[in-house]
Formats: structure tokens, sequence, C-alpha cells
């Protein structure tokens, strides 16, 4: 069993949760994710199951899409509605002061939160902070491309977000409130999207079968394509580094065989080489 599971994580459920009941239903050895959802969270996870797994990486770059609510005027530990709150503030917040800061938020850098899985010197940021202890962590660039504004009644801002890989919306809600002069954290947080696939897509745990399995072959349709020959495609199942003879482009593509089978999946190394990510051991 090869590909993935599109999944609506509900909330209470951690993603090792929905992994553990997934291997369990379908009895699957080797299986995934391809980015984690707090457990107050909902929404899209995509599961990958089998040789999908070396896939990974591909998907963790995506551009992800987040409908949240963020609750102006209290500052809690681990910026959501399960922290303590540590600060508070009733200033009143207008939806044209909102208007007025988000453009600064187009493209900034972030700091990412104490709860996280981001290692600082070999440690999970989450596990420093459940001893209690805060360290400083990198800030990091993000880019937020869209931010809509769903609906606005003080202190509920509902927004539609569309970021950058690594954005953390959490640390978003305290930095507009930061720009605010106030505090904020949020209460609800959903992915509706993860590159191409949609949550409209994803089917809940109660509901998901095995023909839900997404393969591999449709997983990689949109990425370019080139066919090589019986030598190179012995030398592919041995990691061969394939360069500008074969393909002259910087991005990711299939590689397939004269009999049109899908064998391999490559991605740049440099400006005219490329590796194997993914091989094909079905044909």
């Amino acid at each position: 069993m090869n590909g993935i599971f599109l999944i609506d994580k509900p909330e209470g459920m951690t993603s090792f949760d929905v992994i553990r009941l997934l291997k369990k239903n379908f009895n699957i050895t080797k299986i995934g994710h391809a980015g984690t959802l707090d457990p107050f969270a909902t929404g899209l996870m995509i599961i990958l199951v089998g040789h999908a797994t070396k896939l990974s990486s591909h998907f963790l770059l995506n551009d992800k899409v987040y409908d949240t609510t963020i609750s102006f005027g209290q500052h809690t530990s681990t910026y959501d509605l399960t922290g303590e709150i540590i600060n508070e503030d009733r200033r009143l917040i207008t939806k044209d002061m909102i208007l007025g800061a988000l453009p600064s938020f187009d493209d900034y850098l972030q700091e990412p939160p104490m709860v996280s899985a981001i290692k600082v010197k070999g440690q999970k940021l989450y596990e420093l902070a459940r001893k209690g202890k805060e360290v400083e962590r990198e800030k990091r660039s993000v880019q937020i491309y869209k931010q809509e504004i769903i609906d606005f009644e003080y202190p509920y801002l509902n927004i539609l977000l569309h970021v950058s890989k690594g954005t953390y919306i959490r640390s978003y809600a305290v930095d507009l409130a930061k720009h605010l002069r106030t505090y904020a954290h949020v209460t609800q947080l959903r992915r509706v999207q993860s590159g191409r696939f949609h949550i409209k897509s994803a089917k809940t745990l109660e509901n998901i079968t095995l023909e839900d399995l997404i393969t591999i072959e449709t997983l990689l349709e949109n990425y370019p394509k080139i066919v090589v020959t019986p030598y190179i495609e012995a030398r592919i199942k041995n990691g061969l580094i394939l360069d500008h003879r074969q393909f002259d482009q910087p991005n990711s593509f299939r590689v397939f065989n004269e009999r049109q089978q899908l064998i391999a999946f490559y991605e740049p190394i440099t400006s005219n080489e490329y590796k194997i990510v993914f091989y094909n051991e079905a044909i």
C-alpha cells in the first residue's frame, strides 16, 4: 500500500493519535504525516503511507491555508486557548485598526512559539516549555500571501490566512496583537488547504476507506516527466545522480521508463544535478 490519505482531523486528537488509529485499522506498517496539527486544531492532515513517506519533505514545503479565530485582550503561555493567562489588556480594537496593521505581516520575521517541535541544541521547544524553561528562538522569514477577514466582533477576529511553510498561526496572532499594542491568542484553528489538497477532499476517521488512498502516480501527476533508456533505468535503482543531459529545469520531476512506468521521482540538489527522492519498487 503506497500513497496518501487526506484526513479531516477532529478536535481533541493528537497527530500521533490519527497515525495510530489508521495504522491499526488498515494494518499499515509504514506511515507518517506531512505536518502536525495541535490537539485543539482541526482540519486537513496529509497521511503518507508506504513508499510515499519518502516524499514528506515536498509536502512540508507546501503553502497552507488556515481558518482561524483570534481573541484579543489576553496573552497565554501557549499562545492559544489551552494555556494559562499571563497578561490581560481590554483595550478596544476596531476592524479599521486591524486592516491598517495587516500589510505589515505580508512578509516578516516571526519568532516560533515555545510550544513547538523546533529543536534548539537538540531539544524540542515544547519539551523545554513543559519544564518551565524559555529559550531564545531564532526568528524566521515567513510570508502571508492572503489575510482575509471573515468576521470581526471584538474581541474575536475570524480570519483566513494563506501562509508559507513554517508559519505559526499562534505566533501570528501574538505578533498582530503586539503591533496593535495589546494581547491576543488563538481560540480556533482549522487547516483547510495544503498545497493543491483541500479539506473538501478529506474524509473523517470514521468514513475513511482504502478506496480513498491517493496513489503515488496521481500524487505526482502535475510534475514534469522524462523518459529514460533501459541503461539509465538500471542505474537509477542504485541512486544515480541525473544532470542537465536528462533534465534542464530547476524543478522536481518524474522519471518513466520506455514502458511508460513511473520508476522514480527526483529533486534538484544544484543548478544542474538532481537526486532521487523516491524509487518505485513496485515495478
